[in-house]
């Protein structure tokens, strides 16, 4: 079995009174267009951080700022008839600046509230992280 390691960030503005988190809209594989977390592989010698913040960056535009983990999620699929455990650590962190700026990974992005962003978000592994995000921003500050 195979192993990867992935961490992504789930971004966070204030609009109002309340807290929005940031989602891609992505073609999956399968040509599935779904909305997640921006996420992606660990480089060589780059700690889960700095690759949640780069993958924010390169996925969105956004510029993301003050990083804490939150969890990780572990899940299992098939790739070349070969089982892959992959292990994708999540950090809440704050808006800083920036808009969208399209790639070839995302279509398009958007700020989300709670409800929002767990019924557009299909992977019940994703949609634990993002409760757990709003739970822990219940009593945050953003600076």
């Amino acid at each position: 079995m195979r192993m990867e390691f992935s961490a992504g960030g789930i971004v966070v503005k204030k609009d109002g009174g309340n807290y929005k988190i940031l989602l891609c809209l992505q073609e999956k594989l399968s040509g599935q267009k779904v909305y997640c977390l921006p996420k992606g592989h660990i480089e060589k010698g780059e700690t889960p951080e700095n690759t949640a913040l780069r993958e924010v960056y390169e996925e969105t535009g956004i510029t993301a700022t003050n990083p804490r983990f939150l969890d990780k999620i572990d899940y299992f699929f098939m790739h070349n008839q070969e089982k892959v455990k992959k292990t994708v650590y999540f950090y809440l962190m704050d808006y800083k600046s920036g808009d969208f700026q399209p790639n070839n990974e995302t279509i398009s992005i958007g700020w989300f509230d709670k409800n929002e962003a767990i019924s557009l978000n299909p992977y019940s592994t994703e949609k634990k992280i993002i409760e757990l995000a709003f739970q822990s921003l219940q009593n945050y500050q953003i600076a």
